[in-house]
């Protein structure tokens, strides 16, 4: 049951609980009329039977009043009620994820806007559909895995695979997989769906134009290099590894950058790179390095400086060459 059902229940209790509380007490008021009624048979005094009545009347008024007033509170939060639900539908259509319910043998229940968006298809026809048919036949082993670490989990999983529209159109979503139900072995799933394919794009152009950098630059015998200043952390490309024979599985630190250079020069590219960080100083110095392997090389090393609006340098990207020929 949901948390709206039982709230919609809960409501309905209080409101019998209050009707029944009104009944016992006129009842009970309407017990002491007869008893009244009985008196005035006997021997009571007409005036005293007539006072009593009129207590009751004022009693049962007030009564009444205070009953009118409960109900207008109920009628409120009624109401409000309506409202919410009104409002969480809204967020629910409307949301810029796609939420589908499905079941354990992945049949879709439930669907919002953004889902229907997702999938390509007409609202209609996604109730008894099936939600693997979408998936792209060489991920369906990644979904059926998210399934089986959720069963172990007991909580939610995510995943980043690929969808097919009807009309063939690929689509790369991430995906978060939720247990409803407290029995996550028999209870529904909660899908939300997020449409990551322009994410997807920009990363598979950046990958092609790296690659094609990285070719660029061993047939031109250029190296590169870029140090994030945010967290000193240093990357080169594979002619910058090549050139300092190193492994290029090794992940370079600014200090064993610093240390490849000759000691005698040791001093000039360490104010250089420190003039570069506090002034945003760019520099192209030729220097001599000793390899991993402890060959003495010439290099040309150029910094060229990013900076943020205010100025603040968050960057370092250089060139690196090998110039021992030539010299």
């Amino acid at each position: 049951m949901t948390s709206e059902q039982e709230s919609v229940k809960g409501n309905k209790r209080d409101t019998l609980s209050l009707r029944r509380q009104a009944e016992a007490k006129v009842n009970h008021k309407l017990a002491q009329f007869t008893d009244i009624q009985t008196l005035m048979t006997q021997d009571v005094s007409h005036q005293d039977a007539m006072e009593t009545m009129k207590k009751m009347v004022h009693e049962l008024q007030v009564h009444q009043i205070e009953l009118e007033m409960q109900n207008e509170e109920l009628r409120q939060v009624e109401i409000e009620r309506d409202q919410l639900r009104a409002h969480f539908v809204h967020l629910y259509e409307f949301a810029p994820i796609g939420y589908c319910t499905i079941t354990q043998d992945n049949q879709i229940i439930e669907t919002n806007l953004s889902a229907v968006t997702i999938l390509g298809i007409e609202r209609n026809a996604t109730v008894k559909s099936f939600f693997t048919r979408f998936i792209e036949p060489e991920d369906q082993d990644i979904f059926y895995r998210l399934k089986k670490n959720l069963v172990a989990s007991h909580g939610r999983e995510e995943a980043e695979l690929r969808l097919r529209k009807p009309d063939g159109k690929i689509v790369w979503v991430k995906i978060i997989l939720a247990v409803i139900q407290a029995d996550h072995s028999t209870g529904n799933l909660l899908l939300m769906l997020n449409d990551i394919s322009e994410r997807k794009e920009v990363e598979q152009t950046l990958a092609t134009a790296n690659k094609l950098l990285e070719m660029t630059g061993e047939l031109a015998k250029v190296g590169g290099w870029q140090i994030d200043l945010s967290t000193m952390k240093q990357q080169w490309t594979r002619e910058t590894f090549r050139i300092c024979e190193i492994d290029s599985q090794v992940e370079p630190e600014v200090s064993q950058g610093i240390e490849l250079y000759s000691p005698d020069v040791r001093p000039i590219i360490e104010g250089a790179v420190q003039a570069a960080i506090e002034c945003g100083t760019p520099y192209d110095l030729e220097l001599p390095i000793i390899t991993a392997k402890g060959r003495r090389r010439w290099v040309r090393t150029q910094c060229y400086v990013v900076k943020e609006r205010e100025g603040k340098v968050t960057k370092l990207i250089g060139a690196f060459s090998d110039i021992t020929e030539a010299k």
